[in-house]
C-alpha cells in the first residue's frame, strides 16, 4: 500500500483520493509514521 507524507501537496492528494475512489487505499505518514489508512468505502468504483 502507498505511503504519503502529510505535506504531499494538494493536487497530489486529490489525485491520491480518486485512486482509493477506484480502490487503491493509502496511508498517510508524518516523519515516516503512519498516521491514516485511507480505504475506500463500499465497493471500488468500475
Amino acid at each position: 500500500m502507498l505511503a504519503i507524507n502529510v505535506n504531499e501537496d494538494q493536487e497530489r492528494f486529490l489525485e491520491l483520493i480518486k485512486q482509493a475512489r477506484d480502490g487503491e487505499g493509502f496511508i498517510i505518514a508524518d516523519d515516516d509514521k503512519p498516521l491514516v489508512k485511507v480505504l475506500p468505502y463500499g465497493e471500488p468504483k468500475k
